[in-house]
């Protein structure tokens, strides 16, 4: 005879089987908080802009957006695939209303997505200052933990 126990395994054994299909690495960042050089990988803070560009601002309400993360693609885990690109990916949002759901006027686009690849690297240059009132806590991403992601 056959415990419940047996047949709750058994159900246990053969969902984590069909799930083991769906299994991809994923990886966490590991973050110090603080200020770091503007070409790092980082959340808020200062982010490398082209010579002469100015902040990026809102187009809706006009305000300067806040950096919400940067990476430099040269820093990213050995084994996240393929590493062959250079450069950076970021993303500001505008966070005007300070309740972080974007612009209050509710229009979009509220925020700029943008990667800047290896030709354009050398058009870079740190950004000195940073317009955004009370910006978030800079924090630097110094490493990377790779775990296993199922989705939703």
């Amino acid at each position: 005879m056959h415990s419940s126990s047996d047949s709750n395994d058994g159900l246990l054994a053969k969902a984590l089987e069909r799930l083991d299909a769906w299994k991809a690495s994923c990886w966490i960042p590991i973050t110090e908080k603080g200020p770091g050089p503007s070409e790092a990988s980082k959340f808020s803070g200062l982010p490398m802009l082209f010579e002469d560009e100015d902040w990026p601002c809102c187009p809706q309400c006009q305000k300067p957006m806040e950096l919400i993360v940067q990476l430099n693609l040269s820093e990213l885990p050995n084994d996240a695939g393929e590493r062959t690109q250079t450069g950076f990916v970021q993303l500001f949002f505008c966070v005007a209303d300070k309740q972080y759901l974007g612009c209050d006027t509710y229009e979009p686009p509220d925020h700029l997505v943008r990667v800047i690849g290896a030709e354009d690297i050398r058009r870079l240059v740190p950004a000195k200052t940073s317009p955004v009132h009370s910006p978030f806590p800079e924090q630097v991403i110094v490493g990377w933990r790779q775990e296993v992601d199922y989705p939703w």
